[in-house]
């Protein structure tokens, strides 16, 4: 796999990309966008991007056709405080990866999650799909967003509350098409979908593992079957 990183004097947001040997010509974007506690100046800190979510389990075995890509956050700010620049950063990237603009995917934890569903508030035609943990939205202009949605976040969460979460799945409830939410003692899960093939081929409402790297290692799965399918 071949890894290649950015400085903040290099691009738009410094990053971390991983992309897999053999990959596309025109292969879709996956883009990380990590929590408050990653945030650096985009040098010698860059690899705070790699604490968390995908860099733990990705290989070349489950990474294919797809660029995952990790952006850095400047210290002084915050994602949903970014969103013109993330906008500006993905066309960035589109150049120079030559990347299928139907399969752009945005992901993000805690900070990061409320960067992912503020980002595809501000631009839902770009995201072919987003998967938000423990963030949340404004949940009166949740009717914007038409793309494959897979939420989590932990009920016992003591930084950022599950209603936020819980708000926009209530907002996103469209009948047979969507899940209710997954609610367990741990944690709660709730899909949006077009169609089902984010949330795998089982019904949407069957129960789910609560353990982090099992979440990770899934989503991934799931991701990657999205991706496929395009």
């Amino acid at each position: 796999m071949k890894i290649i990183k950015k400085t903040g004097t290099e691009s738009i947001f410094p990053y971390i990309a991983y992309i897999p040997e053999n990959c596309a010509a025109t292969p879709a974007l996956l883009l990380h966008l990590h929590g408050a506690g990653e945030r650096g100046n985009g040098a010698d800190e860059l690899d705070k991007v790699l604490v968390h979510g995908f860099p733990k389990i990705v290989n070349d075995q489950n990474l294919k056709d797809c660029v995952l890509l990790m952006p850095q956050c400047p210290s002084n700010s915050f994602w949903s405080a970014k969103l013109e620049s993330l906008r500006i950063f993905i066309d960035e990237l589109i150049a120079d990866y030559s990347i299928d603009t139907d399969r752009i995917y945005l992901c993000g934890l805690s900070m990061g999650g409320y960067g992912t569903w503020h980002a595809a508030m501000a631009y839902p035609e770009l995201f072919a799909a987003i998967a938000p943990c423990c963030g949340g939205g404004m949940a009166w202009n949740a009717g914007v967003l038409k793309m494959p949605i897979w939420a989590f976040h932990g009920m016992d969460d003591p930084v950022v509350s599950p209603n936020q979460t819980i708000e926009m799945a209530e907002k996103l409830k469209c009948g047979e098409i969507c899940a209710d939410p997954i609610q367990t003692s741990k944690a709660l899960v709730c899909s949006y979908c077009d169609y089902w093939a984010i949330c795998g081929n089982s019904s949407p409402k069957s129960p789910r593992t609560t353990d982090k790297k099992a979440d990770t290692a899934k989503l991934n799965e799931e991701i990657q079957e999205l991706i496929n399918e395009k």
